[in-house]
């Protein structure tokens, strides 16, 4: 359980970083304000489109892959604390696995980071939508 609790934790912290890092670029083509003309917003539906393909769906991706791969684990666990929560309800309470907690909170801090992932991702999908629109309002 600690060679998983160090992986996953390098991982998220990875995704983290990558994430706080892309961070002010994905913002920065979200809030793009779309020009009159069409031909003039060829340059922001190009920005925009590169974000989504170079920063957000890849941090999205890797997010979502991790829980995927890590799910199995997680119900693992889950199911485990819940046999001994049940079994300590008739008698002597079970031990606690601190590994197997911080485990747990290592994945909830993963499925909130591709959450967030997958929210910037939809997001630049609407500014690409708006900025292909015929009129941009």
């Amino acid at each position: 359980m600690a060679d998983l609790l160090a992986a996953t934790s390098l991982l998220a912290t990875i995704i983290a970083v990558l994430y706080s890092v892309w961070y002010p670029e994905i913002e920065s083509s979200r809030e793009i304000k779309p020009e009159r003309k069409r031909a003039d917003r060829d340059p922001q539906i190009r920005q925009v489109e590169a974000t989504l393909r170079t920063r957000a769906i890849p941090l999205m991706t890797a997010g979502c892959l991790l829980c995927v791969v890590l799910a199995p684990e997680l119900l693992r666990v889950l199911g485990a604390t819940v046999r001994a929560v049940e079994s300590g309800l008739s008698g002597s309470w079970p031990p606690y696995d601190t590994l197997a907690a911080a485990f747990v909170v290592s994945y909830a801090f993963l499925v909130s980071l591709a959450s967030l992932a997958a929210a910037q991702v939809l997001g630049l999908w609407q500014q690409m939508s708006s900025l292909r629109r015929r009129n941009p309002d």
